[in-house]
């Protein structure tokens, strides 16, 4: 299920912008294929997190067609959260869970708590390259501060260590 999930999510990506229909009903199949592992597993934080996702991509669909803003009050949202806030709980070191609940967070407009996870992910990984790009905007771009220019850099040096291991 947790396979077969994650190819619908594919889907529905790759169709939202030609066929917004094609990938509403494909992010539904998604959540109902993870929905699915979630039974077979519940401490599954794969499952989480892509159950977690393919409601957010299913919102963002919904939000694009109606022009409303992504809102903390939306029960699509609210699941998405509780999802990622379940897979947190499960594994609280892992960076890339609360770098994804910093994302949500900052879609819904509360920059101020997704720094809080940011940093998070930050302290649990300071090299995840992800995390520093996305943190350094939210200071950049949000905040207006000049202290994202550091994660700037620390991005792009990560980067270039990657590109010379390739």
């Amino acid at each position: 299920s947790l396979a077969q999930g994650y190819l619908h999510m594919m889907k529905g990506r790759e169709v939202r912008v030609d066929n917004p229909n094609l990938a509403q009903r494909s992010f539904r199949s998604a959540i109902k294929k993870f929905e699915e592992a979630l039974d077979t597993n519940t401490t599954s934080k794969i499952a989480l997190r892509n159950l977690a996702l393919a409601l957010l991509y299913l919102e963002g669909e919904i939000s694009r067609a109606q022009q409303d803003v992504v809102s903390l009050e939306s029960p699509t949202i609210i699941r998405a959260e509780q999802y990622l806030r379940r897979a947190i709980e499960i594994d609280p070191l892992d960076p890339h869970t609360c770098r994804m609940y910093a994302k949500l967070l900052l879609k819904c407009s509360l920059p101020q708590r997704a720094e809080h996870w940011y940093l998070r992910s930050l302290e649990i990984n300071p090299n995840y390259p992800r995390t520093l790009y996305e943190y350094s905007d939210l200071l950049c771009y949000t905040f207006k501060s000049k202290d994202g220019t550091f994660f700037q850099d620390r991005y792009s040096q990560i980067q270039a260590l990657q590109d010379d291991d390739r």
